[in-house]
């Protein structure tokens, strides 16, 4: 996942504000401006987030978490916390720290400072996180959010298919994939194989029959491989339970 801010913008206008007149620094404000926005920040926060900057990229870590722990306690300000969170999330994505990551992106995605596009990464992300922790309502309430802003994304859809299958909603789920599989053909492109056999597990592990025999039926029409027809028959036989004749014919299958 790629920064809020680009580094060396970023790094532009901690430096501008650390060499501008001293008179202008000692104010109990200083003021930035990031994305057409004014960010009011103090004398001894802008040293604290220039401090974390220049351990960002050296990946030690012991100087990294002194940086971040100093500015964490200077840093109270909106405007200085968006700016530490960022700086965060890009040493969590260093880390391939996921609770670092998380508590990063809960910041940025409360700040008004967000701009839409990251905030819809954000919500994506933080969903994903939620969702592997177990953390079901937290994963919907992030994804129906991020549903709002991108209301056709099919990869959003499916996600939010596997919300409404945990917690017990199969039907939900199948018509959320449906939905997503409509959207794709509505706009002319073509629908991911994978929508097709997701469509097709929830209905076969949660035994909707109906659903089943048309989810097997569409993935044999839309890719007609020899594994995609052993699947459709094998999951219409488990939910058809076909008795004498038609069974051996499946079997022969």
């Amino acid at each position: 996942m790629r920064s809020i801010y680009p580094l060396g913008v970023l790094a532009a206008l901690l430096t501008a504000g650390m060499t501008a007149p001293a008179h202008a620094q000692a104010q109990p404000g200083g003021m930035l401006e990031l994305n057409g926005r004014s960010l009011s920040v103090t004398a001894r926060e802008m040293k604290a987030l220039a401090d974390v900057r220049l351990v960002l990229q050296n990946r030690n870590r012991a100087l990294q978490d002194k940086a971040l722990a100093a500015a964490q306690r200077i840093a109270q300000g909106p405007d200085a916390r968006h700016v530490l969170a960022a700086y965060r999330l890009e040493i969590a994505n260093q880390r391939d720290d996921k609770a670092m990551r998380a508590d990063a992106l809960d910041i940025l995605i409360a700040s008004d400072l967000t701009t839409a596009p990251n905030l819809a990464t954000y919500l994506s992300v933080r969903g994903g996180i939620a969702f592997e922790r177990g953390e079901i309502p937290m994963a919907k309430a992030l994804w129906s959010r991020l549903a709002a802003m991108k209301p056709d994304d099919p990869t959003l859809l499916a996600n939010l298919a596997q919300v409404h299958l945990a917690e017990n909603d199969p039907a939900g789920a199948v018509d959320l994939i449906q939905r997503a599989m409509a959207g794709r053909t509505a706009t002319g492109k073509p629908v991911p194989e994978g929508l097709y056999r997701q469509r097709l597990s929830i209905a076969n592990q949660t035994k909707l029959a109906p659903a089943g025999f048309a989810a097997a039926l569409a993935l044999v029409r839309a890719y007609p491989s020899a594994q995609n027809w052993r699947v459709g028959l094998v999951v219409y036989r488990q939910l058809a339970q076909p008795q004498g004749g038609l069974e051996i014919d499946l079997l022969r299958l």
